[in-house]
């Protein structure tokens, strides 16, 4: 919890007002169920730590506090291994074994079911007007087809807006792979799509374009590692459909640190699988707060006041930035060193772990 308070500290000094909290994937389910409680109880060893449900209200309220909402993402029907443990109370996985990562939608609903009292669940945690449900990386595979998926994304989508009265959300294939997006649904462009196309549906979008807003890999230090970040996102949105573009994110994922390949896959560990442990909190603490900022600022200026004649790259805008990361700095943000490069396991060279030489 301390992590995301620090970066909640450092995205109110930057008027970054909305936290995408992304709550469960692959690896787990991280939120306290009451109903479901081996949800989280299944997490333990080097796979343990979880948000309790007291937890989640401190942090919308230190959120609040700090003008930022906070918006969950239970990421449904694909990244749902995390949802494993509670395989016996019907929930129902397009494929068997190892592969078991897309639930199925199946004719008997039990896995609709789950989702329904889950997501009631949380809901009523996640005090925002936006769910999100992610939708991303869905495919046909095992007993799933593209028309069981979206069956299910959009029973999915309805009851978030009809029952549990909230705008749904979602990653870019919601609408243009399994094509469940409701009117309503507000889609997040990430990969292959911009947020010209979403608008151009009528539809609210969110710009997250990997290609200048993901940080699950390290960059040089200074204009050579944060200029892609200096970007236009309203580039493709028509003129009269600019209030339908909500802004834009960066996205901090972690599947660099861990253990085993994306949690589950065999492989070897990931670069940073040293900070996975939650004894090495801490150092995992300052890693991430080194892996999104100062870029970080560049991205949040952009969002507010992109301006095509700045240069990201020009003296003038690299001392505001270095000045800017000191002034957070000093105020206890985690953030990369100014002059420095920083990775999963390094500030300047240093390691966070003495073991991580």
């Amino acid at each position: 919890l301390s992590t995301v308070e620090n970066l909640l500290d450092t995205m109110a000094g930057v008027k970054m007002n909305l936290l995408h909290l992304h709550a469960s994937d692959v690896c787990r389910w991280s939120v306290e169920s009451k109903i479901y409680p081996n949800l989280t109880n299944a997490l333990t060893g080097d796979m343990g730590g979880y948000y309790t449900q007291e937890d989640i209200k401190s942090m919308i309220s230190y959120a609040s506090e700090r003008g930022i909402r906070v918006v969950p993402e239970f990421d449904v029907p694909g990244h749902s291994r995390g949802m494993l443990p509670i395989i016996s109370e019907g929930l129902q996985f397009c494929t068997e074994g190892t592969t078991q990562t897309q639930l199925f939608g199946d004719p008997q609903n039990k896995t609709l079911n789950i989702i329904k009292k889950l997501f009631t669940e949380m809901s009523s945690l996640f005090t925002d007007d936006e769910f999100n449900i992610g939708a991303d990386e869905t495919a046909a595979k095992g007993v799933c087809t593209v028309q069981s998926t979206f069956n299910l994304e959009r029973e999915v989508l309805n009851f978030v807006a009809n029952d549990l009265k909230k705008t749904p959300v979602g990653w870019e294939e919601i609408l243009f792979d399994a094509g469940a997006a409701t009117n309503s649904t507000i889609v997040d462009a990430w990969s292959r799509h911009n947020p010209g196309q979403i608008t151009a549906t009528g539809r609210r979008a969110i710009d997250s374009s990997s290609a200048h807003f993901y940080f699950t890999y390290p960059a040089p230090g200074g204009p050579t590692g944060w200029s892609k970040c200096w970007y236009n996102i309203s580039e493709t949105v028509p003129a009269g459909q600019e209030h339908l573009l909500l802004g834009g994110e960066v996205s901090m994922w972690t599947n660099t640190y861990c253990e085993i390949n994306e949690c589950f896959l065999t492989g070897p560990p990931q670069v940073g699988a040293p900070l996975w442990p939650p004894s090495a909190d801490a150092a995992f603490e300052e890693s991430v707060g080194g892996m999104i900022w100062p870029r970080g600022f560049v991205a949040a200026a952009a969002f507010w006041n992109y301006n095509s004649s700045v240069n990201p790259s020009s003296t003038e805008f690299t001392n505001n930035i270095w000045s800017l990361t000191s002034q957070l700095a000093a105020r206890g943000s985690k953030v990369c060193p100014v002059h420095c490069s920083c990775n999963q396991l390094t500030a300047c060279g240093k390691p966070y772990l003495n073991s991580t030489l």
